[in-house]
């Protein structure tokens, strides 16, 4: 019990075959992630960014072919792993919580000065519910696990900027939302 499923194509997590919601969407569906802003270019930048990085982290990118667009996030990203020594444990890895019913994508896990640390890689701004989508990830690992949680934003220039989170109330948020997203689900299911 408890086999994680991940459809690519609808972005839709599964356990044991049953659908459940990600951490994204639990956010989004509890309204806090205001989507009009979001268009195509910025999603396949986002994306692109985001595989650029995957690549070179996983040691399988051909820099030489990379287009000069991403070369600037991915000069940011080496900056940053080179300034602070973060090495990745864990690449773009698919998480859930059984007990709570959801799961989700974290972008980077591995250890930052010693403490173990969930990064999310952005290349636009960092909006204030970051923290939130990175308290839903850090509740997908043991209870008590003391997580350092932390946006790192690259830009086109080849700089980076941290945003940490530590408020610990971002939990308490992340199931607020959890319990509003599965309120929806079972009243959907009941009508």
């Amino acid at each position: 019990m408890g086999k994680l499923e991940f459809d690519s194509d609808n972005h839709q997590f599964k356990i044991d075959g049953r659908p459940i919601p990600s951490v994204t969407q639990i956010i989004k569906g509890a309204g806090l992630i205001d989507d009009r802003w979001f268009d195509d270019y910025y999603s396949e930048r986002g994306s692109a960014v985001h595989l650029t990085c995957q690549l070179f982290d996983e040691g399988d990118l051909d820099e030489a072919n990379l287009d000069p667009v991403l070369s600037g996030y991915l000069s940011g990203w080496k900056k940053f792993r080179s300034d602070t020594g973060f090495t990745p444990d864990e690449i773009e890895k698919q998480v859930y919580n059984l007990e709570l019913q959801y799961a989700g994508m974290l972008d980077r896990f591995g250890v930052l000065a010693g403490v173990p640390t969930i990064i999310d890689i952005k290349s636009g701004a960092v909006p204030w519910w970051v923290g939130i989508q990175l308290a839903g990830y850090a509740g997908t690992f043991p209870a008590g696990k003391k997580l350092r949680r932390m946006a790192v934003k690259i830009s086109q220039d080849g700089t980076y900027k941290v945003v940490e989170f530590i408020d610990r109330n971002e939990w308490k948020f992340f199931k607020n939302c959890l319990e509003i997203e599965h309120l929806k689900r079972r009243m959907k299911n009941e009508s």
